[in-house]
């Protein structure tokens, strides 16, 4: 493992049986997390981003899901260097790693929080949990962290429950709970996408705040290009289960590489401009997960399409200018084949 990474996704796959057979969610993604770090993971609904996250958390519903191939490799405080696909999703290492050294905060909150615990309850099991303290410290601590969301009054809102309180309180509730224990790795999984951008602007803010407070890693997946652009340093495209394209984000936003992160920003309004514009969404559907298409799985839709991107094989990430892969085949030797 390099040693400048905390954590490694090495070229996973995750399978579902369903009743009309095997599907494909996770098709050999690859990443690499840096210490401090935010890494975007963007694409539309069903390209497989909360899956990849669920992988590393281990939390894939057991009796359908399987990591079939990969490995996961996540370096601990104490230096060790653990692969997550070889860990019991039930044993007690994985209970030592998750919500201690990763954590996650999942997209609606009423649905992690539970409805008949007091928000204090929730965050004080946490941190008793993995942190090896007492009750009164264990609920000075979670004070202190409602206290570094930005929950007046905090000593009262322990004690209230989840359901009397607005969604950003409980958003705010759900990261305080998740950054209880300094975590290493922090995913966010569309952590705002069900607040109004008021709200959702606040909640950035303070997760840019707390990260170079707790020095904490990010993964942030959203659909959201202009999250992405508010938060990550490095942006991974999915689509279809894999990724498609990975460059730091000004890069990315400034040159966007494969057809597919092209159509996704064409499809955005921009704001500020005098004259419309107007918009140019993607083509057609994703593509049924039971009949993908060989080649790129992107060519059905894709408007500068030619006869090889539908040739039997699967498309590798081209390196098109450094820290910058393309997985298309309209790139060849590094040079773009269109602006």
């Amino acid at each position: 493992m390099n040693p400048d990474h905390i954590l490694e996704v090495d070229d996973i796959q995750v399978t579902f049986r369903t009743l009309d057979g095997l599907v494909c969610g996770v098709d050999g993604v690859s990443f690499d997390l840096r210490a401090g770090e935010t890494l975007g993971v963007v694409g539309e609904s069903g390209c497989g981003k909360s899956v990849t996250a669920h992988s590393i958390m281990r939390l894939l519903p057991k009796r359908t899901a399987k990591i079939s191939q990969g490995a996961i490799r996540f370096r601990r405080r104490n230096g060790d260097v653990v692969d997550m696909t070889k860990v019991d999703p039930e044993g007690s290492l994985i209970r030592a790693i998750r919500g201690n050294e990763i954590a996650m905060i999942f997209q609606e909150p009423m649905t992690s929080l539970s409805p008949l615990h007091t928000i204090g309850d929730q965050i004080i099991e946490a941190i008793t949990l993995h942190q090896n303290v007492g009750a009164k410290e264990a609920e000075d601590r979670a004070v202190e962290m409602l206290e570094a969301v930005r929950i007046g009054n905090a000593r009262e809102f322990i004690r209230s429950y989840p359901h009397q309180y607005s969604g950003g309180m409980r958003q705010r509730a759900m990261i305080a709970m998740a950054l209880s224990c300094n975590p290493s790795v922090l995913i966010a999984d569309e952590p705002t996408t069900a607040l109004d951008v008021t709200i959702q602007a606040q909640i950035l803010d303070l997760m840019n705040r707390l990260q170079d407070e707790f020095e904490s890693a990010i993964i942030m997946i959203t659909h959201n290009l202009g999250v992405i652009n508010e938060m990550a340093d490095r942006i991974a495209v999915m689509y279809l289960g894999k990724i498609v394209e990975v460059a730091d984000r000004r890069t990315l936003f400034k040159r966007p590489a494969h057809p597919y992160t092209v159509g996704l920003m064409q499809s955005v309004p921009e704001m500020g401009h005098q004259e419309r514009k107007r918009l140019h969404p993607i083509p057609g559907m994703i593509p049924d997960p039971f009949n993908i298409p060989q080649g790129c799985s992107f060519h059905p839709r894709c408007p500068v399409a030619k006869p090889t991107c539908s040739s039997p094989g699967d498309v590798p990430l081209i390196e098109v200018e450094p820290g910058h892969f393309v997985r298309c085949t309209l790139y060849s030797d590094g040079v773009p084949a269109h602006d």
